[in-house]
């Protein structure tokens, strides 16, 4: 029943792994521009002494490519490090739009899987309504198209398809239908 907006924190997880693989890169990122600033030195050096002709041109070679391999190092280190953030990101659950939280499947301090639903949202206020059609019904529904539906006190309550699956269950032979409703009002989650 919470009240959230888009971008509202709904919950964090354990993060200290994750944190300190972000560290990590961080400082592997730190050694690896340190190792390139050394290259980018002694390469600065050696072209120096090459226009003197005081180094061969092999050795010339094996600085300069010293150098690339410190910049490839320090590229695939700042890669490391936004991949540590990016999934650092992903410990903190936040509201994807406006709405009301319907249901918590999640309890503080649980194990949680990726890929399992944790909240349910009513976005926007906004009520949806999901029903199975037969395959013979099909060509007559579509994205658009006005649904009423008879509410628990005995009104008409109408609605909007938004989608129409584009394929069958094999098993029932139906299609899913998903229809907008009004907001809330007579009407209530879990109720249609």
């Amino acid at each position: 029943g919470a009240k959230v907006q888009r971008g509202d924190v709904l919950l964090r997880l354990d993060d200290r792994v994750l944190r300190s693989d972000a560290a990590q890169m961080q400082a592997a990122l730190g050694e690896a521009q340190a190792a390139a600033q050394l290259a980018k030195a002694s390469l600065e050096r050696g072209a120096a002494l090459r226009e003197k002709k005081l180094t061969s041109a092999a050795d010339y070679e094996q600085l300069a490519a010293a150098r690339a391999q410190a910049d490839a190092r320090v590229a695939s280190a700042r890669a490391a490090l936004e991949a540590a953030n990016l999934r650092l990101s992903f410990a903190t659950l936040r509201a994807p739009d406006d709405g009301v939280i319907s249901r918590r499947l999640t309890q503080p301090g649980a194990v949680v899987s990726a890929g399992n639903e944790l909240f349910g949202l009513i976005r926007q206020n906004r009520l949806e309504w999901r029903a199975e059609i037969s395959a013979a019904d099909l060509p007559f529904v579509a994205p658009g198209q006005s649904v009423r539906l008879r509410s628990p006190d005995g009104g008409i309550v109408e609605g909007r398809v938004r989608a129409v699956a584009p394929g069958l269950d094999p098993v029932t032979r139906t299609a899913r239908l998903q229809a907008d409703l009004p907001q809330l009002g007579v009407l209530h989650p879990g109720l249609v």
